[in-house]
Formats: structure tokens, sequence, C-alpha cells
């Protein structure tokens, strides 16, 4: 039924029982079944949320770790990065994985090209100075599918948030002007992009320099970040997420204690 139910929660749901009772048959099943992109809808009591065959296959594969042995997981791996028509599968779990194996860079390059932009971290962690235009490129999309009041509009998304991402793995001084660049729009914005200020905080920090002492000090005094709903509370909540001791008389300055952190990290 896995491999011939013409439903998808079916075929999703005998791979379930199959895995389970830790059948030799999972795996040259799920070979088979990662072009599966067909989708269907998957419920928790009131929580219902949409996923797809090979997808849920995969999931169950990872929750299970002697489900498949380690030859076989590598060989799974593989195929997920490398085989083409797989858009509909998270590659991050298996990059991971594979880190160090030949021709991995060239392939994560040309699935980031193809429209796979949260693997942009993944290249930064190789550190080729031919990829710093491509990350400031990325950078600089922070108006791409925003409307002029900057919110979201319905268009294609830019790549900010994944390049600033990349930044945490890699930094250099050629990102610095461009990290003020994105600072001064989302300050200009009516609308916030909570987890991108968060992360511009901590890839500051991350640099642990003078200029970043001045870029949140300036950020403040001089450019309206008192001002802006959930700055404070953002800086704090990258500061401990940070944890750089050069920073804790701005944090102590221009930081709030989020309402939340008492609850979540007492």
């Amino acid at each position: 039924m896995a491999l011939q139910s013409k439903t998808p929660a079916h075929r999703a749901m005998a791979f379930h029982t199959l895995a389970s009772k830790h059948s030799e048959k999972c795996y040259d099943i799920l070979l088979q079944k990662l072009e599966d992109d067909d989708s269907f809808m998957v419920a928790s009591f009131d929580v219902w949320w949409g996923t797809n065959v090979a997808y849920f296959m995969l999931e169950v594969a990872e929750s299970d770790t002697l489900l498949l042995t380690k030859e076989q997981r590598h060989c799974i791996d593989s195929v997920i990065v490398f085989r083409p028509r797989l858009k509909h599968l998270d590659k991050l779990p298996s990059v991971s994985r594979l880190k160090g194996m030949d021709g991995l860079y060239n392939r994560l390059k040309e699935l980031y090209l193809d429209g796979d932009s949260n693997l942009l971290p993944c290249i930064a962690e190789y550190r080729n100075e031919a990829d710093i235009p491509m990350i400031i490129k990325a950078l600089r999309e922070y108006k791409k599918g925003l409307d002029r009041h900057g919110a979201n509009s319905n268009g294609p998304k830019g790549n900010t948030n994944e390049a600033l991402n990349a930044l945490m793995k890699w930094r250099d001084d050629a990102y610095m002007p461009v990290l003020e660049e994105v600072r001064d729009f989302e300050l200009s914005r009516k609308y916030i992009d909570y987890y991108r200020v968060k992360m511009l905080f901590k890839v500051v920090m991350a640099y642990d320099n003078d200029w970043a002492y001045h870029f949140i000090e300036d950020t403040f005094e001089n450019k309206g970040g008192k001002e802006k709903y959930s700055y404070p509370e953002n800086l704090f909540r990258a500061y401990y997420e940070e944890e750089k001791p050069r920073f804790l008389p701005l944090i102590e300055k221009y930081g709030k204690k989020p309402f939340e952190w008492d609850y979540l990290y007492k």
C-alpha cells in the first residue's frame, strides 16, 4: 500500500505502520518515494497542517534512529541533495550530515541559485571570498516582498533574513556598511520584522568590536531605536543569545526585558 495506494495519506500511513515494525522494506520504499510530492492534511486535536508523502516518510525515518543503517541514511541524504526534482524536501538536515562530501559546495551553490535560499548559511561556512557579492546581494533584498509601508505583500520575498543567518557563520568587514543599510531601512518601516531585528543585533554583536558597539549605540541614540516598538526587547534577546560582555553597558542602558522572559527562562 505504501507504494501503490492512490491516496497520499494511505501511502504515508502504510509507511508509518511498516516503520513502527522496523520493516526492512522501509529503506527501498523511501528511496522510491522521495519524489512523491502529493499532499495531504494531518490533524492533531483541532490543529491541521499540510504535508506531502515524501516529507512525511522522511520525518518518520528521522524520528527513529534504528530504522536505517548509517550507510542507508547516507545514501538517502545524498539522493535528497543531489537528485533533481526534489524541491518539495527540506535539504538542511541532509546537508548537515554530508559536510565534507566532495562536490557538496558546488551543489549548494546550484540549489541556492535555483531558489533554495535557506542553504545560504551552509554556503557561508565555506568562507569563499568569491561568495561575498552573492551574500551582499541577498542582504540588500530587504525591500523585496514588501509594500510601500513595509508590510508583507504577495510577491516573492527577499533573502535578507537568510543572509543574516549566513553572517552568523562568516563575518567580514565587507558586510558592515550593508548591515547599516539594513538597519536604516528597518527603522524606516511602519511594520516590524521582529526576527530580522533580533538577527541584525545578533550578527552585529558577533563582530564583537568597536564598530559593533557604535552601531548599537547609534541605533538608539541617533536613529530612533529608543522610540521604536520592540527594539529594546530584541536587543535584550540578542544579547542573551550571544552573551558578548562588551555590550552589557548598552543592554543596561537601552535594553528591555521582554514580558515573556521570566516565564520562559526562569
